[in-house]
């Protein structure tokens, strides 16, 4: 029995899963992490795409949020971003306050109330995630949070340039 193969039919699929996959950001499933912080800020009162920005920062990798719903807790949908934003971003489970991680309060000050925006964070390790809402006008917040308000601000800042 003779197969005969159809090299055009062979190259022509080859081209339409090339292009269907190509044309697309990748998108990773991260939930298999099992420490990760998420982060990002959300301004009301604003136009445009950086208005909600949210992170998802793992040990090894950092994944950007491409739903930005405002004052999100989920669900997210992340696309993995490059090492070299990786890089910029991945000293930042350092600046989490023992503190916060201690905290039973979730909100701090009143997150956008001023139209100066909010930033939300959630840590999660050994199957346990707190999430917290912060107000960026630090005189509403407690002092031990301001370090961590910049050091997010920062962040996103290089992430974005």
């Amino acid at each position: 029995m003779k197969m005969h193969i159809n090299f055009g039919s062979v190259i022509l699929i080859a081209i339409v899963v090339m292009l269907h996959f190509g044309c697309y950001k990748h998108e990773v499933n991260p939930d298999n992490e099992t420490k990760y912080l998420i982060f990002g800020h959300y301004y009301g009162e604003c136009g445009g795409e950086r208005c909600v920005e949210t992170y998802k920062l793992t040990k090894i990798r950092l994944f950007e949020d491409e739903l930005d719903t405002y004052m999100s807790i989920g669900p997210f949908r992340f696309f993995e971003l490059s090492n070299q934003k990786f890089e910029l971003v991945k000293d930042l489970f350092d600046f989490v306050p023992a503190k916060l991680l201690a905290s039973e309060e979730q909100t701090f000050g009143c997150p956008d109330c001023g139209d100066w925006g909010g930033l939300m964070i959630r840590s999660a390790e050994n199957n346990q995630m707190k999430t917290w809402f912060i107000d960026q006008q630090k005189s509403d917040v407690p002092e031990y949070l301001h370090p961590l308000i910049d050091k997010i601000n920062e962040k996103i800042k290089l992430i974005n340039e």
